[in-house]
């Protein structure tokens, strides 16, 4: 008796008292009470209680647990689990209970191993189940199906405390009748208490048409007894997962990792949170997700750890954005989209923007996160979700220049950013002073440029700036023309202005959506890739040279993009040659050279375009124009090579 009260103990402990068993639902605590009771039967129940929940739930975990809870409380419990998924012979799932055999059966394996293996190698004996259907103890259909080939009472001492768990129902290759029959011959035969693991739903949805002979449901009444529903319980398993990342170790690991799992556990009540606002409930997108961030918290410099409100900032948009790529929510290559970067709408049609603009904002709107705050920039989001690609020296950088780190030491430009968290009286102050600072040429660096430009267009909008949007386009071009002009902003030869995703420094730039900012951005374009050609002109080679006497490196300079040699991929050279001048020089060439050129050149214009190439691919078409010109209908090889060189660009052009 007092070994009884002992063991009863222990299981309620487990029951109601389990470690961090934290806010966790009634449905949940219920499903425990059930599985466990269900377990701790002294008689055969001659039923399966079914586990049922929407996949990633946390169904396998919640069982799992009370597995754990149980066997604690009495070592006599033995458990053979199973995944069905993708199962597609009755052999595997008995090759599976083999191995779980196989550590308690050491003797027997020894002694038996040619045994075991003829009986794997002769695979199962078919017999049949009968199914009533209606309830008139008639069987109604006959169900080819597997009869087991192990006699588990065989290799256990006490089968009346092994319990058979099958999960993944739903993911399982075998007809349903099948695998339900062999399931059946385990409780009716043998009197084994079974656990089904599956999401029912989907269960229903495949096994509920007409053109199904037996239904799911039918079926499921002559073997299910009792169903119990799981929910997700996020606090609990995420826990767990934090415990599974961190292990108990050496010192020196526990050392390495205790920041990360410290911010994690610190984090989590915001992570919860930000997991119940996406209402995609599945704890495996969860469990993707902690992983990736601790990634990325390990390439995080001292000083960035230890701010717990850039952390908080950075795991709201990750957690939001990692859970609706998961989801199937937002494809990769359109978090752009989700980010702020509202360029594309500018060339959709009136019912095409609603669409969109109704689907991000439906997203957005779950959130309690400002997703036009996105500080890291936009490509770096997409880089990672799209390529897995983290740049950890710029995304070190890109958070140092956040609010959270410089506080009063921010650039006033940037402040003024964060309108919303000014007073009237600061706001006053930096409108003035930040719009002085920009036409001073003080605001020197592209992205800052467009920052302000943007902010400007915002207040124009709302009445708070004394200019129209119109008028800040116009005198920003100006601006803007007489900087590069004077040569006063940053500009390098390898910016691309045209790949900046809608933001910089961590913030989407205000108004990117409507059509001034647009017209300015595409002037600011122009102009910078203008001043880029200005400025490499002293840079560039004879390329007519270079062309007659070393094809390979006229290719390679204009062609290569992998950065590892110098290059004027996506930079227009080529147009500062007159287009007499090239012609004659192609003209002068063997004609084995003259193919050479135009496939290096079909290369470039194959696979290199934009307002970047623009002057240069004007330039070309005048090229390849003259050429037909000239040698159509001529009758020589030299002018059927020419006409050809035009043939082998034109389409790329």
């Amino acid at each position: 008796m007092p070994m009884l009260l002992k063991w009863f103990k222990k299981l309620a402990k487990f029951l109601f008292q389990s470690k961090r068993e934290e806010k966790v639902s009634d449905i949940n605590i219920n499903a425990k009470n059930l599985i466990s009771y269900y377990c701790s039967m002294k008689v055969a129940p001659e039923y399966a209680l079914l586990v049922k929940g929407p996949w990633g739930c946390g169904k396998s975990h919640l069982v799992k647990g009370c597995i754990k809870g149980l066997q604690e409380a009495n070592q006599e419990f033995k458990f053979l689990y199973v995944s069905l998924y993708g199962i597609n012979d009755i052999s595997d799932i008995e090759a599976r209970f083999f191995e779980q055999l196989n550590p308690t059966m050491n003797k027997i394996l020894t002694n038996k191993k040619v045994m075991f293996a003829s009986r794997i190698a002769k695979g199962v004996l078919k017999g049949a189940l009968k199914i009533d259907l209606d309830g008139d103890d008639k069987p109604d259909a006959t169900a080819s199906i597997a009869v087991p080939d192990i006699n588990l009472a065989e290799y256990l001492t006490d089968t009346s405390n092994c319990i058979l768990v099958f999960d993944d129902l739903e993911r399982c290759e075998l007809d349903l009748q099948v695998i339900l029959g062999y399931i059946n011959y385990f409780i009716e035969k043998d009197g084994y208490k079974v656990l089904i693991i599956a999401d029912e739903e989907k269960l229903i949805t495949k096994y509920s048409s007409d053109e199904e002979e037996y239904k799911y449901l039918d079926i499921k009444e002559k073997l299910i007894g009792k169903t119990v529903q799981v929910e997700p319980d996020v606090s609990s398993v995420f826990d767990n997962f934090v415990d599974e990342l961190f292990p108990a170790g050496n010192a020196s690991d526990l050392v390495a990792n205790n920041k990360v799992q410290v911010i994690l556990n610190r984090n989590k009540d915001r992570i919860i949170q930000i997991f119940k606002q996406s209402k995609h409930e599945n704890l495996r997108s969860l469990r993707k997700c902690i992983l990736d961030l601790t990634q990325w918290i390990e390439i995080f410099d001292g000083d960035i750890k230890n701010n717990n409100e850039v952390l908080e900032h950075f795991l709201s948009i990750f957690v939001a954005i990692s859970l609706e790529v998961h989801s199937g929510g937002i494809e990769p290559d359109h978090i752009v989209k989700l980010l702020g970067d509202n360029s594309y709408v500018l060339g959709l049609n009136d019912d095409d923007f609603e669409k969109e603009f109704k689907a991000y904002k439906e997203i957005t709107g779950k959130y309690s996160i400002n997703f036009e705050e996105t500080l890291l920039d936009i490509s770096d989001w997409k880089n990672w979700f799209d390529k897995g690609f983290i740049d950890q020296e710029n995304v070190n950088n890109i958070l140092r220049k956040s609010q959270y780190l410089q506080k009063q030491s921010a650039p006033e430009w940037k402040k003024l950013l964060h309108i919303f968290d000014l007073e009237q009286s600061e706001f006053e102050q930096l409108k003035v002073t930040v719009w002085e600072s920009f036409e001073n040429f003080e605001i020197k660096e592209f992205g800052e440029i467009k920052h302000v430009v943007g902010i400007y267009l915002y207040l124009a909008d709302v009445n708070l700036f004394d200019k129209t949007p119109d008028e800040v386009v116009t005198k920003a071009k100006t601006i803007v023309k007489q900087g590069l002009s004077k040569d006063k902003f940053n500009i390098s030869d390898s910016l691309n202005p045209e790949h900046d995703y809608g933001s910089y420094e961590g913030f989407a730039y205000f108004n990117n959506e409507t059509k001034e900012f647009h017209e300015f951005n595409e002037h600011f374009c122009t102009e910078i890739y203008a001043y880029q050609a200005k400025q490499r002109e002293s840079e560039i080679p004879s390329l007519l040279a270079l062309m007659s006497n070393n094809v390979e490196e006229f290719t390679t300079l204009l062609c290569d993009q992998s950065g590892e040699s110098k290059s004027f991929a996506y930079k227009s050279v080529l147009d500062s040659i007159p287009v007499d001048k090239f012609i004659k020089e192609i003209e002068s060439l063997s004609n084995a050279n003259k193919k050479q050129v135009g496939q290096a050149l079909r290369m470039r214009y194959r696979n290199q375009g934009g307002t970047s190439m623009k002057a240069e691919l004007e330039w070309i078409n005048s090229v390849i124009n003259k050429i037909e010109s000239k040698h159509k209908g001529n009758k020589t090889l030299d002018g059927l090579v020419m006409f050809k060189f035009a043939e082998w660009i034109k389409p790329h052009v």
